[in-house]
């Protein structure tokens, strides 16, 4: 059976914030880059597929949920080969990113992230400052994951659900860092995502 990530997302107060760091263990900061790909058409994207390079690593996630889902559910797929055979690329004629480009997928943006990740028992929580275009993009959020299998998702987001609201957190529709990044600079990409129904149009 598959490993799931299921997650949500927050908008964080300072004084939620703080409840957070009463709460949890660790605090490891780290800093990368993640280059996210596309064809013009955006046929991933569209199909709640999600290409991305972080440092030198190739990873796709592929999601898993609906827009209306409170909790947002992707199998992440790692590996050039595993990726390669989702996309039907043959990566006989030379690498990854080379047959990539070949086949018609671009960059879509480069989002610089730094992180600090957290964990309270099983969960996973990060809070992580992003930007791009040279600072002209910033945002701050705060995700709370678990890893779990396929057949343990609805309880996975039930848990995540309980546990945001001991923290005190604030349940509502929260953008992701690509789709903040896409709503404010690619709004006709972005509102093609909220038709095909892979964004919630009540986060437009």
């Amino acid at each position: 059976m598959a490993i799931v990530e299921v997650e949500s997302k927050f908008l964080l107060s300072p004084e939620q914030h703080h409840t957070l760091l009463s709460r949890v263990r660790g605090g490891t900061l780290t800093s990368f880059s993640d280059t996210y790909y596309d064809k013009r058409n955006y046929v991933l994207t569209s199909r709640n597929w999600w290409l991305r390079r972080r440092g030198g690593a190739w990873e796709l996630k592929v999601g898993h949920s609906g827009p209306k889902e409170t909790s947002t559910v992707y199998e992440e797929v790692t590996g050039e080969r595993a990726i390669a055979r989702l996309l039907n690329i043959s990566l006989d004629g030379g690498r990854f990113e080379q047959e990539l480009r070949a086949e018609g997928y671009n960059s879509l943006v480069e989002l610089i992230t730094h992180r600090r990740t957290y964990t309270a028992g099983d969960f996973n929580i990060t809070t992580d400052s992003v930007s791009a275009d040279c600072g002209a993009f910033s945002y701050e959020i705060c995700e709370i994951e678990l890893l779990v299998p396929e057949g343990e998702r609805d309880r996975a987001q039930a848990r995540i659900a309980a546990y945001a609201r001991e923290l005190g957190f604030t349940p509502a529709p929260v953008r992701g860092k690509l789709i903040e990044y896409l709503w404010r600079h690619r709004k006709p990409h972005f509102d093609l995502l909220v038709e095909r129904g892979v964004i919630d149009p009540v986060l437009s």
